[in-house]
């Protein structure tokens, strides 16, 4: 089939569309594209707080990942701090890598009971 043959773009042997003729515009959305979007942005709206809350308790990465991207911090936003002390550096990192601990023992607590229910008294 070709354009000659009664309307349309050129197409292969097989039927589809020969290079740079036909098909979607580039950067153009399929229809069932464009509906999953707007039922995840409307499933986000009505859920926005629960899933920000589980965002940054279980993906604390991809949760700081995303308010990097949507905080816009320029130059003048950014404030000269004296420099930490070596003590207090060494402090810090103990307290934080304590409560990461704490927080993956709490996370793999609410996984098991969410999975297995709560624990037995026996445990």
């Amino acid at each position: 089939m070709d354009e000659s043959s009664g309307g349309g773009a050129a197409r292969d042997m097989n039927g589809r569309f020969l290079p740079g003729s036909g098909g979607r515009p580039r950067g153009a959305r399929n229809l069932m594209s464009r509906r999953i979007a707007v039922g995840v942005l409307r499933h986000y709206e009505e859920h926005e707080a629960e899933i920000l809350e589980e965002l940054r308790r279980f993906h604390t990465v991809e949760f700081m990942r995303l308010i990097g991207k949507l905080a816009e911090i320029g130059p003048e936003d950014v404030v000269d701090l004296e420099p930490l002390a070596p003590e207090e550096v060494a402090r810090r990192a103990e307290l934080a890598a304590a409560a990461l601990v704490e927080a993956e023992k709490a996370s793999r607590r609410e996984f098991h009971k969410l999975f297995y229910g709560p624990p037995d008294d026996g445990e």
